[in-house]
């Protein structure tokens, strides 16, 4: 569906693309013949106009050139001219109207007959030029003329008019100046007609040049406006045509992309159903998604026709096209943005809304940030550091700013890549998609790593590893975002190309981000969208993380692990465990299957670590719970040793299940210690067995004997308990594992040792550790990676979530990691498969298991379930006279018999119990009581019991209920029957000490027991004058002093089997009623938690000041004891009638 909706944002924009290149090839193919054919027109027409002026100006250089002869008097050279040259103009020009030649219709014609009669003229002028002319003569004749009319007229001036002789002169000089023009006229009209011709056919040569002139640039304009009316209908055409063409191809893009709009509204509709807009009211009502998202919105895409400009001004009309942006997720491509200047600060608020949508889109806990922000410090992504108070994990614990922990968390997603390829996916799976769908539980979540102005901070390691983790994390899930700061210098080597090829590149240009992808999206403009408001934005933060918390447990069915491993009921107890022990643990990837192999080459023990919730308990469980199916408990045995302070082994011993010798809860270091010594003892037993037998190990002696012997697995949670004083006990426990360790192998002993950190002063050797081929890492720091895998293995550091483990069978190598989850297995469906193992135990006879050994350390010691307790209660014979009797206190801290304080008839052999907890001292004065009547008839021995306990507890009336349960004499009394009970016993021990040489045969054995010492004022020693007696008036006087006498009982009675039994809540009320000496009595002593200081008075030792819950010390003088054990419980009414009914029964 996603890569559906991702093919087809680009098929659109693919068709956008085309349509819009298509038009714009078509008008620019368009214009281009429009302007080639305009070209051709405008240069054709160009040629004919240069043509016609061409022609105009050669005719007009022609007409010229005779005009110029003809003007010259070249008449030869123009006439030859014009025979060579110009021929064609004669007869070619139109009529002429020149009035000069009249019916000459040809003004060329004209002209070249005005050339052929300027030569005759020419011819004319040159012979009357050959005559001389006597200037010299005619200038003589003209003044002698000139002066005889001169003289005439004045002679005629005197006569007539009688005129000076002045005036006479100037008449005559006019006169002969007139003669002489008059002389010089006739000369000259002689010469005069041919040049007047010649004058005259000059101006009609010139009249007919100019009227040629203006005939022929009337002819060239007409043909130069008909060259220009051809042109402008040419033009017309061509525009017309490429009008057309440009309409076909704009009617064709808009018929296109009418039917893209359709397929644009449906997508529009689809990606607004799978990704609404921050607006939509889907987000009000927010839920969230179970799957992978199909669809991923981020912003808006837009694109136009403006893409598509081309040179020469030709634009094709804008149209915009914009859709809903798709982020590349899933898929291969990083997003890088490049941004400058104000882009710094504009898109890492808007890239908010970008990482928002993948949160609120992905499954809550299927993705995981790596912030990287080194310049903001991670205030970019400050919104989602709500996170990590959900689950760190989710944004890798914080945004991250220094060189040296971006470059660590680079690495960490390098390593993680490297167990997907290699581990996961290998040559199965194209990608971590495929894997998921196959893996299902253990689907790996996605990982996004968001880089912030890059490069700053980066160094050339961890720029290197970015562009690894770009080019390969999107194949296993993991996914980039880069803001690349172009105005930042890169690493030195470093190819900023190496990032771009593998990254759908954005460009901030200064006002818009620019999507650069070459071929379907030219120039597309990215517009991501605007995070929602604040009280949107904090749900959706919020409810993720919450939600992240219980989706982030991954819980592969147990039923699946078993089907897998083909461990189905037909096959339940069928498995061999001669060649070793291997247990099915989880998945691996897909469809493979973790096994526990111990047993093969040096994988002869385990070593487990992981922190609190990490799963290692469910761990346990799936380990001891497939070896309870598969092995029956003559193939396997289990010792089960928890430290820690829970009841995760409890399940066992309420379901007693076959395969468990032992089951350890909240154990004690010393009860751990036992049960190794124990399987040390096995140990060497084992040796001699198989040296008798001359074989070197348990395979060889089951084929050598036919004879089954189990292997032994002891399992120990929290072993570092052991360590944690250094002292004897871990002194022991460190040379008892290593020597099971190294020796068990042979002997089919291995040993599994859990701890939720193996950091600490003291510890279990490092040679032993060595030891250990077989480590599973859980989720854990990096230096406890490092001490449970290897130094140079901190890959359980990359563990993420509860129950994600690696198994390594190569003593911690980075080589042998193998990633897995462990399979989920729940109380109830544990519950049912022990009870199924409990079957198969009854139908062979195993059930219940004997000599199955259970410690409870979170609960006092249970009598009604101690079958040592109840097989010595219900012995139906009463014992002979023994030297000593054990009254039972309590369970010991060890494996071994009860805890018991032995009365002897000697000095001293009295109990006292000391604590400030009266219902476990109520326990032990209980089961003290049964025990010591079940070793006395009731002939043989007498009860005294002063109870100065309080009236409103639970237990008021538990010591009173023994005189109604046992068959023996039981006297109960409280603080006003002291005196008689005290006085009575004082007596007798008065009587005995009278007969002292006398057997104590036949005398009964007495114990008094005084429950509450602190509230028996009445037995305080009293120092005042009159001792013995009240000093108030209104009492009588007593007839003893309890308080005198009760010291005495304590010191002189164990001789004589009058024993006593006290409990006093606190060391300094104990002082208050008992002397010193007194306190000397009393060899035998249990005291609870108390102060050093109050312990070293007590028992020379601090050990009660570390007590805890349900413990108490035993200490014995005599023995040399000081032993920690479990207090028996207060008995329930019914098994104290039981075992009454016993008793009463024995006694008949």
């Amino acid at each position: 569906m996603k890569q559906d909706l991702l093919k087809e944002q680009r098929e659109m924009l693919r068709h956008f693309h085309q349509f819009a290149s298509k038009y714009a090839q078509l008008v620019a193919k368009a214009y281009s013949i429009y302007q080639e054919r305009k070209k051709d027109s405008q240069d054709s027409h160009e040629r004919a106009l240069q043509q016609i002026k061409g022609n105009l100006q050669r005719d007009e250089e022609i007409f010229d050139l005779k005009l110029n002869y003809i003007i010259s008097g070249e008449i030869s050279k123009a006439t030859n001219d014009l025979n060579r040259h110009y021929s064609w103009v004669v007869g070619t020009t139109s009529a002429s109207d020149t009035p000069l030649y009249v019916g000459n219709d040809n003004p060329g014609k004209a002209l070249e007959q005005c050339v052929d009669h300027a030569i005759r003229l020419r011819s004319k002028i040159e012979k009357i030029s050959g005559e001389p002319i006597n200037w010299g003569c005619v200038i003589g004749v003209i003044f002698a003329l000139a002066w005889v009319i001169s003289l005439g007229i004045v002679s005629l001036g005197i006569f007539w008019q009688r005129r000076s002789l002045g005036n006479a002169f100037w008449i005559t000089l006019v006169l002969t100046f007139l003669i002489f023009i008059g002389v010089n006229y006739f000369r000259i009209r002689r010469r005069r007609t041919p040049y007047a011709q010649l004058l005259r056919l000059k101006l009609d040569a010139i009249q007919l040049h100019k009227l040629i002139l203006e005939k022929l640039k009337k002819e060239y304009n007409d043909q130069i406006n008909l060259s220009k009316e051809k042109y402008t209908t040419q033009i017309h055409a061509i525009e017309h045509d490429y009008q057309s063409a440009v309409n076909n191809a704009k009617q064709n893009f808009e018929e296109n992309m009418s039917k893209l709009h359709q397929s644009l509204e449906q997508f529009r509709r689809r990606i607004d159903q799978l990704s609404p807009e921050w607006t939509d009211e889907y987000w009000q009502n927010f839920t969230f998604s179970v799957s992978i998202p199909s669809v991923t919105r981020m912003g808006t895409f837009t694109t136009g026709t403006w893409n598509y400009d081309k040179p020469g001004n030709v634009k094709i009309d804008d149209y915009q096209f914009s859709m809903p942006a798709l982020f590349p997720f899933p898929g291969n491509q990083a997003l890088l943005v490049k941004i400058n200047g104000q882009g710094k600060n504009i898109i890492p608020q808007q890239l908010q809304g970008v990482l928002l949508r993948l949160l609120a889109t992905i499954p809550p806990a299927k993705l995981r940030f790596t912030f990287i922000d080194p310049v903001a410090l991670g205030q970019n992504v400050a919104p989602f550091m709500h996170l990590a108070d959900y689950d760190e994990s989710l944004v890798t614990s914080k945004a991250w700013s220094e060189p040296k922990y971006i470059e660590q968390r680079l690495e960490e997603l390098t390593e993680h890549m490297e167990i997907v390829i290699q581990k996961y996916l290998r040559n199965t799976y194209a990608s971590i998609e495929e894997f998921n769908q196959q893996a299902g539980e253990v689907a790996e979540a996605y990982r996004f790593l968001v880089a912030l102005n890059f490069p700053v901070n980066f160094s050339d390691d961890a720029a290197r590893r970015l562009v690894s983790i770009v080019q390969n994390g999107p194949r296993c899930g993991v996914h980039t975002i880069i803001l690349y700061d172009t105005d930042q210098k890169l690493p030195y080597g470093f190819n900023a190309g190496d990032l771009e090829r593998s990254s759908m590149v954005v460009s901030w240009d200064g006002s818009q981000l620019i999507w650069q992808e070459s071929e379907a999206s030219s120039k597309c403009i990215l517009e991501l969208e605007t995070p929602p408001d604040e009280q949107i934005f904090n749900m959706i933060i919020n409810q993720v993380g919450k939600a992240a918390i219980e989706a982030s447990k991954v819980e592969v069915p147990f039923e699946k692990i078993l089907e897998k491993s083909q461990l189905v009921p037909q096959y339940w107890w069928t498995g061999s465990t001669e060649n070793g022990i291997q247990a099915p643990l989880g998945p691996i990837g897909a469809n493979k299957v973790q096994y526990l192999d111990l047993g093969k080459g040096t994988a002869q023990h385990t070593l487990i670590a992981g922190k609190t919730g990490s799963g290692k308990s469910t761990l346990l469980h799936v380990l001891i719970s497939t070896l309870a199916l598969n092995y029956s408990p003559d193939e396997v045995e289990l010792y089960l040793i928890d430290f820690k302070k829970g009841v995760e082994f409890k399940t066992y011993a309420t379901h007693q299940l076959p395969h468990a010798r032992v089951i350890a809860i909240e154990s004690e270091r010393e009860f751990g210690l036992s049960v190794l010594e124990g399987l040390d003892a096995e140990l060497k037993r084992r040796g001699d067995l198989f040296r008798t037998t001359e074989v070197d190990g348990l395979k060889e002696y089951r084929k050598k004997t036919e004879q089954k012997i189990s292997r032994i697995l002891l399992l120990v949670d929290e072993f570092q308990e052991f360590f944690t004083e250094d002292d004897v006990i871990a002194s022991k426990v460190s040379q008892i594992l290593d020597r099971l360790v190294r020796q068990g192998r042979a002997f089919g002993i291995h040993v599994l040792l859990g701890s939720q950190t193996l950091a600490g002063t003291y510890t279990l050797a490092r040679s032993t550790i060595d030891q250990m081929a077989i480590r599973i890492a859980l989720q854990c720091s990096e230096a406890d990676s490092r001490l449970i895998l290897s130094d140079d293995n901190p890959a359980a550091r990359l563990l993420s979530r509860p129950g994600e483990a690696i198994y390594n069978s190569a003593n911690g190598l980075v080589e042998g990691n193998n990633p897995f989850q462990v399979a989920w297995l729940p109380d109830d469906k544990h519950d049912l498969y022990l009870d199924k193992v409990n079957e198969l135990a009854q139908q062979r006879g195993l059930f219940p298991p004997k000599n199955q050994i259970v410690f409870e350390g979170n609960a006092p010691a249970d009598a009604e379930h101690d079958q040592a307790l109840n097989a010595f209660l219900s012995n139906p014979k009463w014992d002979e006279p023994l030297r000593r009797f054990p009254a039972w206190l309590g369970e010991p801290i060890a494996i071994k018999d009860a805890t018991s304080a032995n009365f002897r008839h000697q000095a001293e052999s009295n109990l006292l119990i000391i604590g400030q907890n009266d219902e476990a001292a109520m326990g032990i004065l209980m089961t003290s009581i049964l025990t010591l009547a079940a070793q006395h008839s009731p002939t043989s021995t007498r009860f005294y019991l002063l109870d100065f306990g309080s009236v409103d507890v639970p237990h008021a009336d538990f010591l009173k209920s023994l005189s109604e349960v046992l068959p023996h004499t039981v006297k109960y009394g409280r603080r006003r029957q002291l005196p008689e009970m005290i006085n009575e016993i004082a007596q007798e021990v008065e009587q005995r000490l009278e007969h002292e040489d006398e057997s104590l045969q036949g005398k009964s054995t007495i114990y008094l027991v005084v429950y509450g010492l602190q509230r028996a004022r009445d037995l305080e020693q009293d120092d005042s004058f009159g001792g013995g007696f009240s000093l108030d008036a209104n009492d009588a006087p007593a007839p003893s002093d309890p308080g005198k006498q009760f010291p005495k009982i304590l010191r002189e009675g164990p001789e004589f089997g009058i024993h006593t039994i006290v409990y006093c809540d606190t060391n300094t009320n104990l002082n208050r009623r008992l002397s010193r000496q007194a306190l000397r009595e009393f060899e035998m002593r249990v005291v609870f938690q108390m102060g050093n200081e109050d312990s070293m008075n007590l028992i020379d030792s601090p050990a009660a000041g570390k007590l805890g819950q349900h413990r108490a010390l035993y200490y014995s003088e005599e023995d040399g004891i000081l032993e920690k054990f479990r207090p028996f419980a207060l008995p329930n009414e019914q098994w104290l009638k039981k075992i009454g009914e016993t008793l009463k029964k024995k006694a008949e």
